[in-house]
Parts: C-alpha cells; sequence; structure tokens
C-alpha cells in the first residue's frame, strides 16, 4: 500500500501528528501552505492521511480546496485514493463534526472516498488552551490510528 500525508496547519499542531505518521509509515509529506495541487505526484497512492485543524468549525480551506481538486481531477485517474481524515482541535462541543460533515459536503460529487473513521486530538492555541497538546499519548494514538490502514 502506498501512502501519502498531506495537511495544512496554522498553528503547528497538525504538522506535529503528520509528521509523526509520515515517520511511522515511511511515508511522504506534504505541507499544503507549501506547494500547488498540481505538484503533488497522486499516481500509486491508495490512501491519503488528510490533515487539519478546525477552525471556526470548519476544516482549514486548504484541505477544502485540495478535496475539490481531487474531485475535479479525478476522472483522469484509474484509482481513487480513500481519504483517512486526522484533525486538531480545541474540543469544543461537535466542531470536528461540524468541520468533517461541511467537507463532506463540499465534496458532493464524493469521487474520492472519504472514510468515516478518523482521528482527532487535542491541539493547543493561544500558549495557553490545552498547552500541553498534542502530547505523546496523542502522538501514539496517532501512529497506532494511522496503522490500521496497512
Amino acid at each position: 500500500m502506498n501512502s501519502l500525508v498531506v495537511y495544512s496547519t496554522k498553528s503547528g499542531n497538525s504538522k506535529l501528528i503528520a509528521n509523526s505518521i509520515a515517520k511511522e509509515l515511511d511515508c511522504g509529506i506534504v505541507n499544503l501552505n507549501e506547494v500547488e495541487f498540481e505538484d503533488i505526484n497522486l499516481n500509486e497512492i491508495d490512501t491519503i492521511f488528510l490533515g487539519s485543524g478546525i477552525y471556526g468549525g470548519n476544516l482549514h480551506r486548504r484541505i477544502i480546496d485540495f478535496g475539490k481538486f481531487l474531485n475535479s481531477t479525478s476522472s483522469n485517474r484509474t484509482t481513487f485514493p480513500k481519504i483517512a481524515l486526522f484533525i486538531t482541535w480545541l474540543g469544543r462541543g461537535k466542531s470536528d463534526l461540524t468541520g468533517i460533515k461541511h467537507f463532506k459536503d463540499t465534496l458532493k460529487a464524493q469521487i474520492v472516498n472519504i472514510e468515516d473513521n478518523y482521528f482527532r486530538c487535542f491541539g493547543k492555541s493561544f500558549k495557553f488552551i490545552r498547552k500541553c497538546h498534542p502530547d505523546e499519548n496523542d502522538i501514539e494514538n496517532a501512529k497506532e490510528w494511522a496503522k490500521r490502514w496497512q
């Protein structure tokens, strides 16, 4: 199985989880804040681990745009990767579920296969809210979750 970790982050929480998953699975990693979508080689990729923080009940804008990109260009592929979402969030209400639902609704065509079994953990914000997260336990849980996809 060929995997790729793709993430976008504002505070670095998702980057920490993304790096841990990529290292555990010995696979490539892409920061969407630093590349153009067209430059990402998705040939022979079976699973994309897609990571974001939750911002006002939504995933990072680059993640949403990347999902749209996958849908718009998928017709040129012979295989369609599974999407395994991982998120970091402050733990407010059901904003994680709201963000994922919004992402799925945005991709109405659903050409890509977004798995329901996603990973979430707390992330720090403003240097004092959840300041110890993601912690070592979160990182180990993320690695164990990702290994189940292989």
